[in-house]
Parts: structure tokens; sequence; C-alpha cells
């Protein structure tokens, strides 16, 4: 069917309207590979042929984005996910052959700012982006569907509460910072840790900076029994309220409202899948083994000795889904050398047992971690682990 697309893009203009359908039909056949297929084959339609094949491409996206955006349950790590979900609502607005793209525009605004700034903090980032940089609200025109094209308003540098927010808070992930997003009702705000006190930014506002407790106290808040644990916004509460602004912006665009209600409706269902199979599978964030003791692995049998240990799995998601199991990462995750090799293992605290035999480990490693070995224990000495490892 692709060598026959060069012909149809020649009657794409053609005035007979049977000739047109049939041309039309042909060309939503290609699926949402249509645009791809085009600059595969370097046919670069004319301001009309693109008028007509708006329609078309908008159609094809719809699909693509119902077909893409579930996969971002599969991204554990939630500011990767974040950028994700927001990288690929861009390519729904933009197409997927726009040449620019979230994550290069985000990190050439984080290139400048270390390029720029002596003194790097959270305040000194909001200073940077929402001063020098000049990203603003768009007052003017609030309510446009581009508003949550991070593309758009990076370019553009205007954008809504929600919007200017992530783009701070996906700056500060790349720079090593840790930034909230906090679910103001009726606002979107930014949260950092500064001075030992929590301040809240305000993206929409020039970067304002304000005391959470001051705010807390001073707003309805308490009178609408919202507590603190209310306006903590996690990846799914912001790529929510994205969905949901969108569905108010294209009040006007009937099909793409309808189609992002499903698309929000799809997202609900499966974060509520999601959230019920952690609550099935109880996590904890206390290490039940300390570094030194001896543990047996619950499936495979062997021994080991704790050298560290994660509160939660820091392995990337190639590593993670590699793995033959896949235990909720959201525990305490610890690296054991093994008895009798020269492995290192980094298993998940529900398949670890304590091993009371209180017999040695043998491996290579051991006396290189550890400066005593007493009452079945071992005592972790202050060595990093080898570059080899």
């Amino acid at each position: 069917m692709s060598s026959q697309l060069k012909y149809l893009m020649q009657l794409i203009e053609d005035e007979n309207p049977e000739v047109m359908n049939t041309v039309l039909e042909e060309l939503l056949s290609f699926g949402p590979s249509l645009e791809l297929e085009l600059a595969r084959q370097s046919l670069r339609p004319n301001a009309k042929q693109r008028e007509i094949l708006h329609g078309i491409f908008e159609e094809h996206n719809r699909q693509w984005l119902r077909f893409t955006w579930p996969k971002l349950f599969d991204i554990y790590d939630e500011t990767a996910r974040l950028e994700q979900g927001w990288e690929w609502l861009a390519a729904f607005q933009n197409g997927r052959l726009y040449p620019f793209k979230v994550k290069y525009l985000l990190d050439q605004i984080a290139h400048e700012y270390l390029q720029t700034h002596q003194e790097k903090n959270e305040i000194t980032l909001a200073q940077f982006l929402f001063g020098d940089e000049g990203l603003k609200a768009n007052q003017h025109d609030y309510h446009s569907p581009l508003n949550s094209n991070l593309v758009h308003v990076i370019r553009e540098k205007k954008g809504i509460p929600l919007s200017l927010a992530s783009i701070y808070i996906l700056i500060g992930e790349r720079l090593g910072f840790h930034i909230e997003g906090y679910n103001f009702p009726g606002h979107f705000l930014a949260k950092i840790n500064y001075n030992d006190r929590s301040v809240l930014v305000d993206c929409y506002n020039n970067g304002l900076l304000i005391d959470e407790k001051h705010l807390l106290f001073t707003s309805n808040l308490f009178s609408a029994n919202l507590t603190e644990e209310d306006l903590k916004s996690s990846t799914n509460i912001i790529l929510s309220r994205a969905l949901r602004n969108l569905i108010r912006s294209y009040q006007n665009e009937p099909q793409n409202a309808a189609f992002i209600l499903q698309l929000l409706k799809d997202f609900e269902e499966l974060r509520k899948e999601v959230e019920d199979d952690n609550k099935e599978t109880p996590t904890t964030d206390h290490a039940m083994f300390h570094i030194g003791q001896l543990v047996k692995h619950t499936k495979y049998g062997y021994r080991g000795v704790v050298v560290d240990y994660d509160l939660k799995c820091k392995a990337d998601d190639n590593w993670y889904y590699s793995n033959q199991t896949q235990p909720p990462r959201n525990q305490p995750w610890y690296h054991v050398l093994v008895h009798t090799s020269t492995h290192n293992t980094y298993v998940a605290q529900n398949n670890l047992v304590a091993d009371t035999s209180k017999q040695k480990i043998i491996h290579p490693l051991v006396y290189y971690f550890f400066s005593e070995f007493k009452d079945g224990e071992y005592f972790r000495n202050d060595n990093n682990w080898p570059n080899q490892y």
C-alpha cells in the first residue's frame, strides 16, 4: 500500500467527490503510520493538501495516543513517567514528526541554568525560569489547549499553573533538586524545602515564594476538611489534572473533548487497578535486615550477607523488567554477597528471611567490605564498591 501513497497524494485535491472519498478512505487505512510514511518517502504536502490531511492526522493521533497512554504505567520512576506523559500530549497536538521535543527543550534550559548560575538551588532556579528565562502566565488565552502542551509553553514562554509547575519540577529533577507538586484547590503550586522549612512556589505568579504554614492558616482549606496529605500531588494526579484541563480547553472541539474524556476514564481505571494491586502486596519503608546481617533467599535458597540497602528499588526499568519476577519496588531492596560465588544480588525484602546458621559467607568481597565477623554477624568498614562492580 505504501507504494501507492505518492499517487494518492496526487489525487487528494481531485474535485470529483467520489474520487476524493476513495482517496480519503485509502489514506485513513494507513492508520497512525501515515505521517511517518509521508516523511519516509519525502512526500511534502502543500498547504491545501496539508489542510485536507489535518483531519486524518487528528484521528490518527487520537488512535495513537489511546494505544500509547496506558504504557505510562510501565514506567516506575515518577519523574520519568511525568515527563513521558507531557511528551505524548505534546506529540498528540503537534504531530509525532514535530521537530521539537519536551526532553530536548528541558535539557536546553537546564544546561543554560548550569552555565549562568554559581549558586544552584531551588530558589535561584525559580528566579531563573520565571524571571530571566521569561516563563510567565498566559492570562490572555488561559483556556487554550496549547497551555497543556509543554513544547508550546516553553517555546512561547506562556502557560498555566500546572504546565509551568511541571517544567519547574522536571528541570529541578535534572539538577538533583527535589520539587513536588502541590494540588491547591483552583490553583497549582510547587513545593520545595528551603532552610529546613516548606516553601511553596507560585510558578504562575513569577515564582512568588509562599510560606506553606501561612497559606494553610489563612486559606479556607481547613473549613473544607482538606489536609496536607490531600494537597500532595503525585505524577498520576498531575497527569489526570492535565487531562481534565484539556477536556475544558477542547469545549469548542467536541471530538477532541470526547476523546480526552475517554482517555481520562481509561487512565483512572488503570490507576485504580495499579493502586489496588499495590495494596494487595503490603509494602514497608522499614528495613527488616541490617548491613552485615546473614540472610537467605526464600525462593532460590542461597545464603548471603547484606552489604547495603535502599528503602525503595533504585534499579532502572530495563533491569527490573528483565528479571524473571518483579517484586513490588516500593519496599526495601538489599545488596547481598552470595555465599560460595563471586556474585552479588539486588533482592527485594519480601524474598529474604534471616539466616540463623551463624556460618561465615565465602565470597571474594567479604574481607573488602567487612572488618570483623562475630556471633554470626559481619561489621561493615567504610570501603565503597570497587569500580568493576
